[in-house]
């Protein structure tokens, strides 16, 4: 793989239609995933063939861009928290998102803390995605229990703009191969 990594995903709450796992193919972009002629098209088509006899049905996909990362131990923090969200001015919450990084860099150390983009395919009409990672459920509420007791926080979550929650699910990492 090219500056590319592929993710195998439990959806455990919040999830849609059903669905149980999910895959999230990520690469950099402009860069092709695979080396041309790194799979020959008769094993492409022979593993799709293969994927398929596990899936029952294939949930809806999306497609977008990683606009702030921060990498993780997703091995120590394997569950993630993701946020659908409408956010009015990218720029603004992006700037916000990184502020808040920046200033709990000690409460987010060795998450996965992501903000991103989608471009197609918006899912309920969300127009951008925020992922934190962390050991497990009760890891994440007791972040969250800190992190909302602190006004710095409450002023740097004010500071980037207007958003509206579209949902939010939890998931857990089960493979992830770089």
């Amino acid at each position: 793989m090219n500056q590319a990594g592929v993710t195998l995903e439990r959806i455990r709450m919040g999830g849609t239609k059903g669905m149980t796992h999910r895959l999230v193919w990520m690469s950099t972009l402009g860069v092709d995933m695979m080396d041309k002629g790194a799979i020959t098209p008769d094993k492409n088509d022979a593993f799709w063939s293969k994927m398929n006899n596990y899936i029952e049905e294939w949930g809806p996909g999306t497609s977008g861009r990683i606009l702030s990362w921060q990498e993780g131990d997703t091995k120590k923090t394997p569950s993630v928290h993701i946020w659908d969200l409408k956010v009015k001015d990218q720029n603004q919450f992006k700037e916000g998102h990184d502020n808040i990084v920046k200033s709990f860099k000690d409460e987010f150390a060795g998450r996965v803390v992501g903000f991103g983009s989608y471009d197609i395919a918006r899912p309920n009409g969300a127009s951008h995605w925020l992922a934190v990672s962390g050991k497990d459920r009760n890891d994440h509420l007791m972040l969250y229990d800190k992190l909302q007791k602190s006004s710095k926080f409450i002023k740097l979550m004010q500071e980037r703009g207007a958003v509206e929650n579209v949902r939010d699910y939890d998931v857990e990492i089960l493979r992830r191969k770089q």
